[in-house]
């Protein structure tokens, strides 16, 4: 949960910053997703952790929370090196 937690921040700023225009549509999305998520994650560990353990559980959502910080670190690094637009 800590590890989710901490990056709900950050995700929230860039869903704020990705289009000012539509920052309601972006929002409300940006919610729907992370309770979605949080919801399936919680029922998906749960079936884990029942099946493999609670070690196998756990070993996953941390490889699974690394990738995510290394994927958005990533796509956020690309963006901020994008140029931008001429008008």
């Amino acid at each position: 949960g800590m590890g989710y937690f901490t990056m709900h921040g950050t995700l929230q700023t860039r869903a704020t910053e990705l289009a000012p225009e539509m920052r309601g549509t972006a929002v409300s999305l940006f919610a729907f997703f992370f309770f979605l998520g949080q919801a399936a994650g919680a029922a998906t560990i749960g079936w884990l952790a029942g099946r493999a353990g609670y070690t196998v559980a756990f070993s996953t959502v941390g490889l699974g929370l690394l990738m995510l910080a290394l994927v958005t670190r990533a796509l956020f690094a690309k963006k901020e090196n994008t140029p931008a637009p001429t008008k």
